[in-house]
């Protein structure tokens, strides 16, 4: 298995949402709903949550609760996992799946082509096969880096930055330029991506960069009344109302 357990470390970021200020549904962790069972979340969260000052002491053991909830398998959030750590650009840019039998020599190829499958099932990539070959490449989603983001960089947390880049968006009247959040921020390219994912995923094509650049995933955007809401409302849903 890997250096750290992939699901453990998806159950201490639900664990931090749960006791966080932020709303679980509309907060920055509110990916890791896509792959947990939420009934059995709410169950365990209403338990303890009357008392969060106990909660945080048994945190490992709280942990340990919740690790039933998520459905993904330990193969695919491992998959899912390295893609985060070794990714350079955290951006949509396909994966080798020979590359990921390299890393993972502990899995069987048949339970890595099952959990790729899974990882597509739920959203967090997309397949490309040939004659021969069940599955060729693994191309991240950036629903993957959105989930497992957090798992892996202290500071960073894709939806998060995804809000802060929108209502920077909402700031500006004309077209808004990567090089120009990227500086506003102090992000690297690494830190941008995932969360311009995110914030572009809510433009249509004709109002965002189509071209394709060597290392940004999206160079500006300049989106129309309608989806301004739509970022208006997804930062205030994950930062709260501005007064």
């Amino acid at each position: 298995m890997p250096e750290s357990d992939p699901k453990r470390l998806l159950a201490r970021r639900l664990f931090d949402a749960v006791i966080s200020q932020v709303p679980l549904v509309g907060g920055p962790y509110a990916a890791l709903l896509s792959v947990t069972h939420p009934s059995q979340l709410e169950q365990l969260q209403t338990a303890w949550q009357s008392n969060i000052t106990e909660a945080v002491n048994q945190m490992e053991s709280i942990v340990s609760q919740l690790l039933p909830s998520i459905t993904i398998s330990n193969e695919a959030s491992a998959i899912a996992l390295w893609i985060s750590k070794t990714s350079k650009l955290g951006r949509e840019d396909p994966v080798a799946f020979s590359d990921l039998c390299g890393a993972l020599p502990h899995f069987t190829k048949l339970s890595l082509e099952d959990a790729c499958g899974e990882l597509e099932y739920d959203g967090l990539a997309t397949l490309s096969a040939a004659i021969g070959h069940k599955i060729v490449r693994v191309r991240p989603t950036h629903l993957l880096f959105e989930v497992f983001d957090p798992a892996v960089f202290e500071d960073a947390n894709p939806r998060l930055d995804a809000a802060r880049i929108a209502r920077f968006i909402l700031t500006k009247d004309d077209t808004v330029g990567a090089e120009e959040i990227m500086k506003h921020f102090g992000w690297s390219v690494r830190r941008y991506n995932p969360a311009m994912g995110i914030v572009s995923s809510m433009i249509d094509e004709g109002r965002k960069s189509a071209e394709i650049h060597p290392t940004i995933d999206c160079r500006f955007v300049m989106p129309n009344s309608r989806e301004r809401a739509a970022l208006r409302h997804f930062s205030n849903e994950v930062l709260g109302s501005v007064s």
